[in-house]
């Protein structure tokens, strides 16, 4: 179980007020409570543990960059209070819909791989990205996309898209292209 102790121990910080950064990795975490007097953290690695949700983190409103890869996390609900994050990482889960990330409008890298997403629309506000990675999804429709003219490296391959689209390293030009010509052509 981790403990307030433990995290001194791993940080070697007797000052929780004091850390700043933690990785808390291959721990089999289920929940973060202990973490809610952390609220100096600005970067927090929780990947490859058992954590199913992400309720609880609201205290940590100081985050810029957080990692819940290789989770079992089945929604996002809870992370929309943390609106300083510029990085978040939750490739290798079971979510299904991230439509609560639309408020995280500080976010410049957003890695959601080898999830089970079918709907990114409210990604579309999003206008700070830079990074994108929506590999091995089952996204058929990523039109909303298109207005992320800041993104540099969008990775859309391994979805139900059309084969000009589902690849590695999509450009927003070649997204709005497509668009463009399926609209014109009245398929819409």
């Amino acid at each position: 179980m981790l403990t307030v102790k433990r995290i001194q121990e791993i940080s070697g910080e007797n000052d929780l007020l004091k850390i700043t950064e933690i990785s808390l990795c291959h721990r089999n975490l289920k929940d973060f409570s202990v973490l809610e007097n952390l609220t100096n953290l600005t970067i927090l690695y929780l990947s490859n543990n058992n954590l199913e949700h992400v309720s609880g983190l609201d205290p940590l409103r100081n985050l810029t960059e957080l990692e819940l890869s290789n989770n079992n996390l089945k929604d996002v609900s809870g992370l929309d209070p943390l609106r300083n994050l510029e990085e978040l990482y939750l490739n290798n889960n079971n979510l299904e819909d991230v439509s609560e990330l639309e408020n995280l409008m500080n976010l410049t890298v957003l890695d959601l791989n080898d999830n089970k997403l079918e709907d990114v629309s409210k990604l579309g506000n999003l206008t700070n990205l830079t990074e994108l990675h929506l590999n091995n999804n089952n996204l058929e429709d990523v039109s909303k996309l298109g207005n992320l003219t800041n993104l540099f490296s969008m990775n859309l391959n391994d979805n139900n898209l059309p084969e000009n689209l589902n690849k590695y390293n999509t450009s927003v030009e070649e997204l709005q292209e497509y668009y463009t010509g399926v609209f014109t052509k009245g398929a819409f």
